[in-house]
């Protein structure tokens, strides 16, 4: 998230390179929110070369914090059903994969432009975690979401050879991002090649946010239904995206391509629930009336008549007679 910046900064700006795409924010998480530019005219990292050491104010410490830790929780109601069904049909392998690099994209750019704020935990013991909760936020992120995607590949359908394969060449390649990024930035901090580095990373991460779920879109149409697809975590990004893009726009006003990507990527998180609300509501309608009319459906095969709802039409119909009338009375 963007900073506050000091009025005298520790370390002098480098030449300021513009970087639309780096995605430092999450919004994938309900908590996408840079608090920093929350609560401060400050401009986002997005826009300079180097984020500049300093402490964010309370407002944003505590907002920070929460963002973190919602970001933490949100895959957890997927991974819950996936648990309770003891299923991953109707979950797509390629949007959590996708999901996954998004995450560690964004981390390692964030490394990149927070490097000097990482260097100063040196000296600065535990204060220095005050600027550090984009990027913990970002761990938390790539974390959760990775823990999700090794339950999903657990169960059936998803756990098949090809599914194991692609995760475990994903996850080499986020260590090779991040091990990168924290290499050039030890090497060269705050230098052109890390800077670039971080340029490059928010791009890849812009394409995966535009891209990622539309194999789950599809996957949701193709089966017809949710499957063991969580409503809660769709809710959750959807909300979050929807957040983040309205505080770009409207309040830190950036330009379309910071933005652009949360956006489409929050418009298709409210595609793939919309649609498998709409797909679950049409199977449950059909389920109920299925149900209604078997009875009836069982009665004319077998030849029967079937069960009058009113008991009391039959003596009215003089199908029988009733024992306490007279048989004079009883039609």
């Amino acid at each position: 998230g963007a900073q506050a910046l000091p009025s005298r900064p520790s370390v002098l700006p480098l030449k300021p390179r513009p970087m639309p795409a780096a995605l430092l924010t999450d919004a994938t998480a309900v908590g996408g929110l840079e608090f920093g530019a929350l609560f401060t005219s400050s401009p986002s990292p997005l826009a300079n070369s180097c984020a500049p050491v300093s402490r964010p104010g309370v407002e944003a410490i505590l907002v920070g914090s929460v963002v973190a830790i919602l970001t933490l929780f949100v895959p957890i109601p997927q991974a819950r059903k996936v648990l309770q069904h003891k299923s991953s049909a109707g979950i797509s392998v390629p949007t959590l994969l996708l999901t996954v690099l998004f995450g560690c994209s964004n981390l390692g750019s964030t490394v990149a432009v927070k490097w000097r704020t990482i260097e100063s935990c040196g000296t600065g013991g535990a204060a220095c975690v005050a600027g550090l909760l984009d990027v913990l936020q970002q761990v938390a992120s790539a974390g959760s979401w990775t823990a999700t995607a090794i339950c999903v590949l657990a169960f059936p359908p998803a756990n098949v050879r090809r599914n194991g394969v692609s995760t475990l060449a994903l996850l080499l390649v986020c260590a090779g991002i991040v091990g990168s990024s924290v290499g050039v930035a030890v090497a060269h901090p705050c230098s052109d090649v890390s800077l670039g580095l971080a340029e490059a990373l928010g791009w890849l991460a812009g394409g995966c946010a535009v891209v990622q779920f539309a194999p789950q879109l599809y996957s949701t149409c193709a089966r017809g239904g949710s499957g063991s697809l969580s409503y809660a975590t769709y809710a959750l990004m959807a909300i979050g995206g929807a957040a983040v893009a309205t505080n770009q726009m409207a309040f830190q006003r950036d330009t379309w391509p910071v933005w652009a990507p949360i956006l489409v990527s929050m418009l298709m998180q409210t595609a793939v629930l919309l649609t498998s609300l709409t797909f679950d509501l049409r199977a449950r309608h059909f389920r109920v009336r299925a149900a209604r009319l078997a009875p009836s459906l069982d009665m004319e095969q077998s030849g029967e008549a079937p069960t009058p709802t009113n008991p009391i039409q039959p003596i009215r119909d003089g199908a029988f007679s009733d024992p306490l009338l007279p048989p004079t009375a009883s039609r």
